[in-house]
């Protein structure tokens, strides 16, 4: 009986925070492609290539960023930034 009162409560603010989540998604992804779509327009076409690697490799941190546990994130974001770097 109080657990179903306390989901009654609880579903329509859990629903919001899912839509707020799904929206922010959306506006990221838009983001990252319309700066993409910028660099590759202002990018010399000889520059384009490896803009389209660091695109790449940036994605495979991403996913593995989602992927992450108990690691240390601050370790995770300097390892990633280096090896975007290299």
């Amino acid at each position: 009986m109080v657990k179903t009162a306390v989901s009654e409560i609880i579903k329509p603010q859990v629903e919001r925070l899912a839509a707020i989540s799904a929206k922010a998604t959306q506006i990221s992804s838009a983001s990252y492609f319309l700066m993409f779509y910028m660099l590759r327009m202002v990018l010399p076409e000889d520059m384009r290539d490896e803009l389209d690697e660091t695109a790449a490799l940036a994605r495979k941190l991403g996913i593995e960023y989602l992927k992450l546990r108990d690691k240390d994130i601050d370790v995770f974001i300097r390892s990633g930034i280096d090896r975007i770097k290299n």
